[in-house]
């Protein structure tokens, strides 16, 4: 009688396993939340912690977030909950600054701060709002 080794067709099934696991795991397949989505260059906006929930992206400077050439009709209704400044450097201009208001303006509780704008992410950084941010429009400045 013969005798099966399976110590050969084990170690050939774990190797056939691993191989799958490791193609699958390299896979370059566009992810769906965080930061992660937001393009070098871009600063972005989001409507859930962590960068996840809905995303809005710029490049450039925008007057109106409701009513620009690039919308972001979420923040309407919802406040933004985290945000990154993505800019890697990549302008002069590399820090975004964020206002309540239409067309850079400052409005609401932002009158009363010494900035007169709702918040100022520095390049390359990331992270969570607190409390009710409602901005709509941003630029891209040198510092905060």
């Amino acid at each position: 009688m013969r005798r099966v080794r399976w110590y050969p067709l084990g170690a050939a099934v774990l190797s056939a396993a691993l191989a799958a696991g490791l193609t699958l795991g390299l896979r370059d397949e566009p992810r769906t939340y965080g930061y992660h989505r937001c393009d070098r260059g871009a600063v972005c906006f989001f409507s859930e912690p962590d960068g996840n929930g809905e995303m809005c992206a710029w490049t450039g400077d925008d007057p109106d977030w409701l009513a620009g050439a690039a919308r972001c009709p979420w923040t309407r209704t919802d406040p933004v909950r985290s945000v990154f400044n993505n800019n890697q450097e990549t302008t002069a201009a590399h820090d975004v600054a964020y206002f309540r208001g239409a067309d850079w303006r400052p409005a609401g509780f932002d009158l009363r701060r010494d900035t007169r704008r709702t918040g100022c992410t520095a390049v390359n950084q990331q992270g969570n709002l607190q409390g009710g941010y409602a901005p709509r429009s941003h630029r891209w400045v040198r510092h905060c």
